[in-house]
């Protein structure tokens, strides 16, 4: 296994498909007619890119092993469809810390394939109670709460959330985002438990426009 920090990938492109943002919208329990849901960057980048390092023999990143652990978006506006964007992406660092390798990886501009979310006997061989849902199912979710906070979701710029808790079928999460500051939102998820899902969540929004 070699490190592979600084290494970049070719650029991708993909079109923003209208049928495609419809079916994301509905699944994160968004608006189709608000235009493309800012976490739809899941797919357009995120999901383009993130195979080229899943595909990487050098990498050598370890499915059984792979813990989705944080995720950052930020926007200059969100695209609209039709359009084709281009994502490139570079991974930051790789390093390890208390026998756990660490791997941050950016694409600039969902296809979460990980097994754990749809084989239940692959989740359950990884030591999982069964499938979990995907983390960006959350933060899609938390995106569509802070952007009617916000007054609509067109004026999101950053979204920023870490991973707390698995979710499984038959869980119930419930979403606030609550005014923090100016243009700034802390958004909350629990499971019916009371156990987080998300923490250190925030989600700041442009004032005007």
């Amino acid at each position: 296994m070699a490190a592979v920090a600084g290494r970049t990938y070719p650029a991708v492109r993909f079109e923003i498909e209208s049928e495609r943002v419809a079916d994301f919208a509905r699944a994160i329990g968004a608006d189709p007619s608000d235009g493309v849901p800012p976490t739809f960057a899941a797919v357009y980048s995120l999901g383009v890119t993130a195979p080229q390092l899943f595909g990487d023999d050098e990498a050598a990143v370890d499915f059984a092993r792979l813990l989705h652990a944080e995720q950052e978006f930020q926007w200059w506006r969100q695209p609209r469809v039709g359009e084709t964007v281009t994502s490139q992406a570079r991974v930051a660092s790789d390093t390890s810390r208390r026998g756990m390798r660490l791997i941050a990886f950016y694409a600039e501009a969902s296809g979460d394939m990980n097994p754990i979310h749809l084989d239940e006997e692959f989740a359950r061989s990884v030591g999982l109670p069964s499938l979990i849902a995907h983390g960006m199912l959350q933060m899609g979710i938390a995106a569509t709460v802070a952007g009617e906070a916000a007054g609509g979701p067109h004026r999101l710029r950053r979204l920023a959330v870490r991973f707390a808790g698995m979710v499984v079928p038959g869980d119930t999460v419930t979403f606030s985002a609550e005014q923090v500051g100016e243009g700034k939102l802390e958004v909350k998820a629990f499971n019916q438990h009371g156990e987080a899902v998300l923490t250190k969540s925030v989600a700041e929004y442009g004032t005007h426009g």
